[in-house]
């Protein structure tokens, strides 16, 4: 459904007394990112509810790794590939 689509169901809803604030809406597969964007909100919004169904569940993970951690192992893991990545390329080329 598009955000026009939306927006006129919205306000035949209300001009029925209907509570839109109360109705859950969940977008149908393949827009569930459609209206999502930083620059209109919808981000913070999103982290909001994050924040309070972490609040609800209890639940809370904490990453321990800092980015140099994760970085240790990215680097890692293509320094065991580079010699077969490296001669794989070179066969390539010849």
């Amino acid at each position: 459904m598009s955000v026009e689509d939306r927006e006129a169901v919205e306000t035949m809803l209300v001009d029925l007394d209907v509570d839109i604030e109360h109705t859950p809406y969940t977008a149908p597969p393949g827009e569930e990112g459609a209206d999502f964007s930083h620059e209109g909100g919808e981000y913070e919004a999103f982290e909001g509810l994050a924040q309070q169904m972490a609040d609800l569940s209890g639940f809370r993970y904490v990453d321990p790794r800092t980015r140099k951690d994760r970085i240790d192992v990215q680097n890692a893991n293509w320094n065991i590939q580079m010699e077969r990545l490296v001669n794989a390329y070179l066969d390539y080329r010849a």
